[in-house]
């Protein structure tokens, strides 16, 4: 899901919006969820999920979901640390992305689900450094 999110959301975004500012913007506040919450932040993340959204827990029926946290962490943590070479960056994303989809049946309508989880996650993470700014770079 997130790797069609993020996929999407650089893809719409164009080269001219993903400005330099907006890249550190976005790198600094991962960087706030690596320090403070780390692989615990992916967790929360599909704890909450869960909860807001029981339907797509069979998706993940047969997913350890420790190992799932990890893999969806060190995947974010590369994509943010590769917004500088975003052609290849989108392109594994949307292979990640299609697999999802094929693999896991995953939809496109899961992805304003899983992203409005995943923008949570990162308010609560930077906590006070969170402001529009910060939601209009991510």
């Amino acid at each position: 899901f997130i790797y069609g999110i993020i996929s999407k959301t650089m893809a719409d975004a164009g080269d001219d919006a993903w400005t330099n500012q907006r890249k550190t913007t976005v790198q600094s506040t991962w960087k706030m969820v690596e320090g403070s919450l780390s692989t615990e932040a992916t967790k929360i993340f599909y704890k909450r999920l869960f909860a807001e959204h029981p339907t797509v827990i069979p998706l993940f029926n047969s997913s350890d979901m420790e190992l799932q946290a990890e893999k969806l962490f060190k995947t974010i943590t590369l994509a943010v640390e590769s917004l500088d070479d975003m052609d290849p960056l989108v392109a594994k994303l949307e292979e990640l992305g299609a697999w999802h989809a094929v693999s896991f049946q995953a939809e496109r309508e899961h992805y304003d689900t899983v992203g409005d989880c995943f923008l949570w996650i990162l308010e609560v993470g930077p906590g006070a450094a969170w402001n529009d700014k910060v939601a209009d770079a991510w």
